[in-house]
């Protein structure tokens, strides 16, 4: 059946609906102020598998607070458990699943990179590059058989990641413009390999220096981070608390979770990590400029682009107005407000019954003398007599003469 038209719509949501907002003064305190139309933005940032928007994303943490958890292994010595408390809202990237499972996990390399456990888990939204929809998971699960015996998968799955549960899309470029990166209508994750970290110049053969600064060996760098800071800026976070960003791989400190990497593969993450440094470093007063904080709660990470705030702190930061919600009062928040407020209300009408609210009767003081016995009154109609016996019954009487006039 094809969708109708409400007959009758109230109209105070009318009105908010077809009437828009505007960003606050400097001296207010930002309540996710990122609308994609309140910067001009009238394109989609979040999509389905069929290039559907995503509706209710954009600005639906507003003023919220962050955990983004990356695979640092510093991370091994956080509280997980403090992580569930309430009020805790947290994103992992990429396989820092493994460790912990959070609200949302964000990736941008080649999904048969991650765990298939995540795309399969309806519990995490997943964000990925909209490219990756029809590419299919590599099977890592560990399962078992008919008797209950483990069984690990390893092996290229027929399942994409458009089919799995709670996975959003998103556009990507790859140009770092810190100018522009809470304002374009694509999310960056670093710089082409022929792009310079000065950003003015491109190389158009590998080896060929920087037409613009002459350097050659400052080209390229992309990380999922950088989406990150995006994605969760549009969302409507305003504070994000970082884990397990360390900043420095080396053959001993490589991830919070298992994995390999040879001395190339940590030579590239280090490098990478220096031209985070830099793209964070200038990305940080425009970030200020919207009130969108960074905080790093890794006391000893080489990223010194935020400051940084032990994690206790951050916790009861991000968590002190949430309160007790264990312990806070219940009894009486199904009453009424006028009730909560203590002013006395009138006896309520029951709306399922026709029979008017009684009120208890008042006691009548006991007669110290037996009452006079009360004659019969004269018989106020002749069908009706009242005889000592008392009046006769109903069905003794005459039928009433009934007249239909026409």
């Amino acid at each position: 059946m094809a969708r109708m038209e409400s007959i009758y719509k109230d109209g105070n949501d009318t009105i908010t609906t077809n009437t828009g907002r505007f960003r606050p003064p400097p001296n207010q305190p930002a309540q996710g102020v990122c609308v994609s139309w309140e910067f001009g933005q009238h394109n989609p940032f979040f999509f389905t598998r069929e290039k559907a928007e995503y509706l209710g994303l954009i600005g639906s943490y507003r003023g919220s607070s962050a955990f983004l958890i990356a695979g640092g292994p510093s991370f091994k010595g956080i509280d997980k458990q403090k992580l569930r408390l309430p009020g805790v809202w947290t994103m992992t990237i990429n396989n820092a699943t493994t460790s912990f499972r959070g609200n949302a996990n964000i990736i941008v390399d080649e999904p048969q990179r991650f765990n298939m456990s995540t795309f399969l888990d309806p519990a995490i939204q997943k964000f990925v590059p909209i490219d990756h929809f029809e590419s299919k998971l590599w099977d890592n699960r560990l399962v078992q058989d008919f008797n209950g015996n483990p069984v690990q998968m390893w092996e290229l799955s027929d399942i994409v990641v458009g089919e799995c549960p709670n996975v959003v899309g998103y556009r990507r470029n790859e140009k770092v413009a810190p100018w522009r990166f809470l304002y374009e209508d694509t999310i960056n994750w670093g710089n082409h390999q022929d792009i310079c970290l000065c950003g003015k110049g491109q190389r158009n053969n590998r080896g060929d220096p920087c037409p613009s600064c002459g350097r050659t060996g400052q080209f390229g760098g992309r990380s999922v981070m950088m989406s990150a800071f995006r994605v969760l800026f549009l969302l409507g976070f305003r504070t994000v608390y970082l884990l397990g960003v360390d900043f420095d791989m080396s053959p001993e400190k490589k991830y919070h979770f298992s994995e390999e990497r040879h001395t190339g593969a940590i030579n590239c993450n280090n490098s990478t990590y220096e031209k985070l440094q830099v793209w964070l470093a200038q990305l940080r007063p425009y970030f200020e400029a919207e009130r969108f904080r960074v905080v790093n709660c890794n006391m000893q990470s080489k990223l010194d682009a935020f400051d940084k705030m032990p994690f206790e702190q951050a916790l009861k930061e991000a968590t002190e107005h949430i309160g007790d919600p264990i312990k806070e009062r219940t009894m009486g928040m199904y009453a009424d407000l006028a009730q909560k407020r203590g002013i006395p209300q009138p006896p309520q009408r029951d709306p399922y019954t026709t029979t008017p609210p009684t009120t208890p009767p008042t006691p009548t003081p006991t007669p110290t003398t037996p009452p006079t016995p009360i004659s019969p009154l004269p018989s106020p109609s002749p069908l009706r007599p009242l005889l000592p016996g008392g009046p006769i019954p109903s069905a003794a009487l005459p039928p009433p003469e009934i007249k239909i006039t026409y």
